[in-house]
């Protein structure tokens, strides 16, 4: 009779190791998505000399989330421009508060590849 108290006592543990896996897989599936996001970004800014309108759409449409200009904003021609792309992320258990999963790039202004 014990074992199976013993039995129903760790299933809370497994739900939660179950919830804290599907958390992380959910994070890295979300970085991925991010990264190749921003790498397409990187490839419009270096196009276009900058962020531009177009950019901004791209990310919002492909991550649901917000790409910004952390350094060199006003680059000229052979000037590197560093971004990051932010998404927001409610995780099940990991954090009672949303979390923002952020990808830092840069491109150089005028690289075509």
């Amino acid at each position: 009779m014990s074992y199976k108290m013993g039995f129903i006592l760790s299933l809370i543990f497994v739900f939660q190791i179950f919830l804290l896996g599907s958390d992380i897989l959910c994070v890295q599936v979300l970085y991925s998505q991010l990264d190749s996001a921003a790498l397409s970004a990187g490839y419009m800014i270096a196009n276009d000399a900058g962020i531009t309108q177009t950019t901004i759409d791209f990310i919002a449409e492909t991550t649901g989330g917000t790409i910004s200009c952390t350094k060199n904003c006003s680059p000229r021609f052979g000037d590197t421009l560093v971004f990051e792309v932010v998404v927001q992320y409610d995780p099940m258990i990991m954090q009672s508060s949303p979390m923002s999963i952020v990808v830092t790039r840069s491109t150089v202004i005028g690289y075509y590849n």
